[in-house]
């Protein structure tokens, strides 16, 4: 890593695992200062992989996937190994984040949200964080119309061993975890299914559209612009085709 920073890569992937999951936090620390302010992805996890792009900096068998408007942000490299293996998903962009010591979920997830072509993310974590930089990251999936689905490690004393015992994370309480994320329009999820589920299901919903019903709906009519569905006098004429647009994710139903 010292290497590749001195001949000034613009940045790198760690695979290897033996750092903090491991108990050795100092050589974690080492990792940090080697790079140097450089990017790097783990260690301790799997890499990335861009689809549209075709490029993957990928440490595990990558078969051909088929492309959609769904991203994957996990530190779990077996949920981004299962997301890759299902024929039901359509991807965008893959990240296996791992150990997180310079690089963690919530920069990837700020990153993903202003990619062309992203459309929901599966969000799988066992840290906490920073809470106002979750904030911000889920505020710029929601301007850009990006629904995130979120899983969370570490909800019970168990979970949380098996959290640190995994990546070297340390999971707080996940109620506070959980009401951040709802607070910022993000779906919770209990299992790696329903999370890559909710993903493909948000990733590929339609926008919902208003219907005028007396008082009823003239009352509720500047709640819904509110929340981006489109007012009775801009909805599509009965039988017509709704457009393929991005529901918003504030209001959305938890899981």
């Amino acid at each position: 890593v010292a290497a590749a920073a001195a001949l000034g890569c613009g940045s790198a992937v760690v695979f290897a695992a033996g750092f903090a999951e491991a108990r050795r936090g100092a050589l974690q620390e080492r990792l940090v200062a080697a790079a140097g302010g450089m990017p790097v992805c783990g260690p301790n996890g799997n890499g990335f992989v861009s689809l549209p792009d075709r490029v993957a900096l990928w440490g595990d068998a990558l078969r051909a996937v088929r492309v959609g408007p769904v991203a994957v942000i996990s530190q779990s490299g077996n949920i981004a190994v299962n997301a890759l293996a299902s024929r039901r998903l359509g991807l965008h962009t893959v990240v296996s984040c791992g150990n997180q010591a310079v690089l963690d979920a919530a920069d990837f997830l700020g990153v993903v949200a202003e990619r062309d072509g992203v459309r929901s993310v599966a969000l799988y974590v066992e840290d906490d964080g920073d809470g106002a930089r979750w904030c911000a990251a889920l505020e710029r999936c929601a301007r850009a119309g990006v629904r995130v689905a979120v899983l969370k490690a570490g909800t019970s004393p168990a979970g949380r061993a098996a959290a640190e015992a995994h990546t070297g994370a340390l999971a707080g309480d996940a109620r506070v975890f959980r009401a951040l994320c709802e607070e910022c329009g993000a779906a919770w999820t209990e299992d790696p299914h329903d999370l890559l589920e909710v993903a493909n299901a948000l990733g590929t919903a339609r926008r919902p559209r208003a219907a005028a019903a007396g008082a009823a709906g003239a009352a509720a009519a500047p709640r819904a612009a509110e929340g981006g569905a489109a007012r009775p006098a801009d909805a599509a004429p009965p039988g017509a085709a709704a457009p393929d647009a991005p529901s918003p994710a504030r209001g959305l139903a938890v899981m």
